[in-house]
């Protein structure tokens, strides 16, 4: 079933209806579709990628939408689920998609925007008791900058905490490869040139992958990884069958909105790159790590497809989140993203989200050690 409460606001009928169930929340395909307005609500807010993940992890139970009424009319979409850790209603959980966000309606204006987040924190947190967690929010998104200024607000102030969460390197690319190259340190310049001179002689090339070997390539992808880790280590979801089911099926949906490519040396696949992109921006979401422990050919897979999207007149590669250093040799642009919190946190809040924050990293520890003994083992045994 699902909740509906009906709040009276700045003299308009302003009200929000709680789905709960993954039923309902197929029958807003259409709404849904009729909300997405920019470039990262295109590719992380649209229903199909709610749609696989809520499928893949089978998280339907938590899962809650917060449709937003004004007049009779939806004008705004809060993606939550419950979290199971805290009384917090919260977006999907950080590390599954870079960029979150609450959608607005595109067709109502700057000043109604206003008064949605106003709703959201005065009526649905202040008074309603409410509790979120607006967890990867870009400083560039609508959102940020009205809950930023709302801060001012002596009213409002003490029930919204901005947390600096990560940062995403991109690239703005509005000149020419050449032009931009120059940028780029002369020591990477050289390195990088080295490299192709060393491996284009093996007939290094990157492919497009068909459609109908997607679901192959990308369980090849994990097994890549799994058996030859980067340098720091094989994150947790790349060890997680539901991630990979998610992106299969991702891919699969949304074939304009993933880009799947191959690397490939001396007729054999080295390396997968998957990502998203739109008309205008190219998110390099899973980088390639390149098996027979010829990690300099993923420079050359960056670079290449660096090359064509600035060929294909792309405004902006975003490296998306985190702060590894080989996204530095090619930029000094980042974006911040934070974590926002409405509704007052309290003493006993705050003690529970530092003690989930260590069990969290004490879990990735172990793991990490078990994994890396693991593979030490194996290695041993070849």
């Amino acid at each position: 079933m699902t909740r509906i409460g009906f709040i009276i606001f700045a003299g308009n009928k302003m009200y929000h209806k709680i789905v709960e169930n993954y039923e309902d929340f197929k029958l807003l395909n259409s709404t849904w579709r009729d909300f997405v307005n920019t470039s990262k609500q295109k590719v992380f807010q649209n229903f199909d990628i709610y749609d696989c993940l809520l499928t893949a992890f089978n998280d339907k139970k938590r899962f809650n939408i917060i449709l937003i009424y004004d007049e009779g009319r939806i004008v705004s979409i809060l993606p939550l689920a419950k979290n199971k850790f805290s009384l917090r209603y919260s977006f999907m959980d950080r590390d599954l998609l870079d960029y979150q966000d609450v959608l607005f309606h595109r067709r109502i204006n700057a000043s109604k925007k206003q008064e949605v987040v106003v709703y959201i924190v005065k009526e649905m947190c202040m008074k309603g008791n409410m509790k979120l967690r607006l967890n990867g929010i870009s400083e560039d998104s609508e959102l940020f900058q009205i809950l930023a200024k709302l801060k001012d607000d002596i009213d409002l102030n003490s029930a919204i905490t901005l947390v600096d969460l990560d940062v995403c390197p991109y690239i703005k690319m509005d000149t020419n490869w050449d032009d931009y190259w120059q940028t780029v340190s002369k020591k990477v310049r050289k390195d990088t040139e080295r490299q192709y001179r060393n491996h284009f002689e093996n007939k290094v090339k990157i492919e497009d992958i068909p459609k109908e070997d997607i679901a192959k390539c990308v369980d090849d992808m994990f097994e890549m990884k799994r058996k030859y880790p980067p340098p720091q280590g094989l994150s947790g979801l790349m060890s997680d069958n539901r991630y990979r089911e998610y992106l299969k099926n991702y891919a699969l949906k949304r074939t304009d909105l993933v880009d799947f490519k191959r690397l490939v040396c001396e007729g054999e696949i080295v390396a997968y790159v998957y990502s998203f992109e739109d008309d205008s921006v190219y998110y390099y979401l899973i980088p390639a790590n390149v098996k027979k422990e010829k990690v300099s050919l993923g420079r050359i897979a960056l670079t290449e497809i660096m090359k064509m999207m600035f060929n294909y007149k792309k405004q902006v590669f975003d490296f998306m989140r985190g702060d590894e250093e080989y996204k530095f040799h090619f930029t000094k642009l980042t974006i911040k993203v934070f974590d926002i919190y409405v509704g007052k946190i309290g003493k006993v809040e705050s003690f529970c989200e530092k003690i989930r924050k260590k069990l969290f990293l004490l879990w990735i520890k172990n793991f990490e050690k078990k994994y890396v003994e693991t593979f030490v083992n194996d290695r041993r045994t070849i």
